[in-house]
């Protein structure tokens, strides 16, 4: 029956150090876990930066109707009559009968329309540090609501039919989210923009908002490293954890590994041990007789060259055993007696052959 040692069986036999044994895997695993660490990461990047614009979109959406709701009660009420002062002066660009009028106590007043009203919010909340808010349109009648650049793209994709549109930007160094959604017609815009051709819901313009997003950057920034932090110690613990388990396995292994070794060697020494014994056995006998005789017959027995040849031959036979026994590579038995093995000498290839 031939036995070969298979490479797996010499590199463990190799790892004598649990150190060793532990290191060959715990450091694919320590890849693995790294690799699905950072996939966990920038998965959770994503989310944390999708969480982000939703609540900044929500927020955009309620500030907005805010201004729908406000603008709205302006214009059912065919504009609001306020006291004329530095800051509120008559509205230019409101061309309708009676925008000025003088109370019984000669106070004067001019109209408040929807569009002059939601400016002069805009320059208020800006004052007080709030959202930045613009009411802008491709059709201007106050050069001072001039779109810019990505107002301008927002009103086109409107008038094909979207319903809002949003970003991310910087001005004066500050990171803002940008949200902007369009005015439609009512039947109350027509007082003031019947002149320029709109019919009922047809798109006027829109408003766009600045949400400062600086505190919004700073909260989900630590939330997400606080994430990271904790998928890190997770990652670490569960690492250690394997580790250690590896490391009093490896222990175990090698232990047993080293007892099978040392099993397979003194198998293997007795099973050569009864070879050489065998093999030797037959040549010894026949030089040990010849002697014998030689012995017994004393200065009477001649030792005749077939008793020579004899001798050589056997020797010889001793020699070529030797020589076998030097050379082994490969590991093979044959039954000696029932249950009982021993080493094939035959199967080693003669060196000189």
């Amino acid at each position: 029956m031939k036995k070969r040692l298979k490479l797996t069986d010499i590199k463990l036999l190799n790892l004598k150090s649990p150190c060793r044994f532990t290191m060959l895997f715990a450091v694919p695993f320590l890849v693995i876990m790294g690799i699905l660490l950072l996939a966990l990461i920038a998965f959770e990047k994503s989310n944390h930066e999708t969480r982000q614009v939703t609540e900044l979109l929500e927020s955009g959406r309620s500030f907005f109707s805010q201004l729908i709701l406000a603008r709205e009660w302006n214009s059912k009420h065919d504009g609001v009559y306020v006291k004329v002062t530095d800051q509120t002066q008559p509205n230019p660009y409101l061309v309708i009968p009676q925008r000025d009028i003088t109370s019984t106590a000669g106070k004067k007043y001019t109209m408040i329309n929807p569009a002059y009203m939601t400016r002069q919010m805009s320059e208020m909340a800006e004052d007080m540090g709030q959202f930045q808010y613009h009411i802008t349109s491709l059709k201007l009648l106050n050069p001072i609501n001039k779109p810019d650049p990505w107002e301008k793209k927002a009103l086109a994709e409107f008038e094909l039919g979207a319903s809002e549109s949003y970003t991310f930007t910087n001005i004066a160094g500050e990171r803002f989210f940008r949200y902007m959604a369009p005015l439609h017609i009512g039947e109350s815009c027509l007082n003031c923009h019947h002149e320029q051709g709109y019919t009922i819901g047809d798109v006027r313009g829109g408003i766009s908002i600045n949400i400062p997003a600086t505190l919004s950057d700073k909260n989900h920034d630590s939330a997400f490293r606080r994430t990271v932090t904790s998928y890190v110690i997770i990652g670490f613990a569960a690492f250690l954890f394997i580790t250690t388990i590896i490391w009093f396995f490896s222990k175990t292994v090698i232990k047993s590994i080293q007892s099978e070794v040392e099993r397979n060697r003194l198998k293997a020494s007795i099973e050569l041990a009864g070879a050489a014994a065998h093999e030797l056995r037959q040549p010894l006998t026949v030089l040990m007789g010849i002697t014998e005789l030689i012995r017994s017959k004393g200065k009477e027995m001649k030792l005749s060259s077939e008793d020579a040849e004899i001798i050589l031959e056997q020797c010889s036979r001793m020699d070529d055993i030797i020589v076998r026994m030097l050379n082994i590579t490969q590991y093979r038995t044959r039954e000696y007696t029932e249950g009982v093995k021993i080493f094939d000498l035959n199967s080693v290839e003669d060196p000189e052959e």
